[in-house]
């Protein structure tokens, strides 16, 4: 099921429950993020796809909405959207009649894509419709120009995996598996475990749960909140070290506007390829299929020519890596000026 499968479902359904789950709220679908207040609708900018589950005042009971860089669409569901829309409608439920539920962490000024200076007068921010990753493209761009930018900032809303949890994708906050001498495995986490809150804010998908674990630091810690055959444990802190919210970005658009960035496009070798010229079955072999024109860009790939095969940088050969893959890496591992 690819995102503009689930997108169609969504707005022409044709399963029954989920009509009638639609029903129960006012659907609202955007297409395109300009003039968008950024401070009241919150998420991954980077994804395809996203729903977020309001009330009239804005505030957000739950998201849902995840991929990694394997697939857009395996971590989606129509049962898994059903059930985090069941699960946003029983809060709100929970909320009649209590004061109205606001966030103490959502500021309420406006704010668009276009009020960040250094986007504003980039050419991106002339267009007719800004894709949801111009948001993050923007708030980068800021900060390159306020020099306080830095390389992690690039590793948002880390998966579940990162502190050593799968969670189910039909049942949302189900744990599904729990990863070896992980965060999650030393503080008692196990399989069928339902994680209801991250530091005390509900979580009714893996979109909530990234949503929380995107604002602590490294190294950091979170608290879960978890039931057990429908009983509470006690609370769960995991502490995490530096680096646990690295993972593979590669997938995401708005990282491949970081520099350094390299004026060329490959296309892996084959097997057979590989064979013949030696290379490792498990080792990185990109042969250069295309040169960006241009002195500038010649200065991004020095003497490297088409058809050349790039098999490391910076003096090592690399794993096997997609052309996406290694362009991220090169990114993330080099400056520009810095030489390999």
């Amino acid at each position: 099921m690819d995102c503009k499968s689930i997108d169609a479902q969504v707005v022409r359904p044709d399963d029954p429950q989920l009509t009638a789950l639609l029903g129960r709220f006012v659907p609202v679908r955007l297409t395109s993020l300009k003039n968008v207040d950024l401070n009241t609708f919150r998420f991954d900018y980077d994804l395809t796809f996203t729903a977020l589950m309001m009330n009239a005042d804005g505030h957000t009971y739950s998201r849902y909405g995840t991929r990694d860089t394997n697939s857009a669409t395996d971590r989606l569901s129509i049962p898994g959207l059903k059930t985090a829309m069941r699960g946003a409608l029983a809060w709100h439920e929970k909320q009649a009649g209590k004061k109205p539920v606001t966030s103490s962490v959502t500021p309420r000024k406006t704010f668009t894509a276009a009020d960040y200076p250094a986007f504003a007068r980039s050419k991106l921010a002339q267009e007719s419709c800004y894709h949801c990753h111009y948001a993050n493209d923007a708030r980068y761009k800021q900060l390159r120009a306020d020099r306080t930018f830095t390389k992690r900032m690039l590793f948002q809303y880390p998966l579940p995996e990162n502190i050593g949890i799968t969670l189910n994708v039909d049942t949302n906050n189900v744990v599904k598996s729990v990863r070896p001498d992980s965060p999650a495995q030393r503080v008692g986490v196990k399989p069928g475990d339902v994680v209801v809150a991250a530091n005390d804010t509900p979580v009714l998908t893996s979109a909530d749960l990234q949503f929380i674990l995107n604002g602590v630091p490294e190294p950091g810690t979170v608290t879960l909140q978890v039931t057990r055959n429908q009983r509470p444990l006690k609370p769960m802190m995991l502490r995490l070290t530096r680096g646990w919210r690295e993972t593979d970005i590669s997938w995401r658009p708005s990282q491949g506007a970081i520099p350094p960035i390299l004026g060329i496009w490959e296309q892996p070798l084959t097997g057979d390829e590989k064979k013949q010229r030696g290379i490792a079955p498990d080792r990185m072999a990109l042969r250069v299929s295309f040169v960006f024109p241009g002195e500038k860009w010649k200065a991004t790939y020095g003497d490297l020519r088409l058809n050349d095969v790039i098999v490391g940088v910076g003096g090592r050969e690399l794993g096997h890596m997609s052309p996406r893959q290694f362009h991220t890496y090169f990114r993330l591992n080099f400056n520009v000026g810095a030489g390999t």
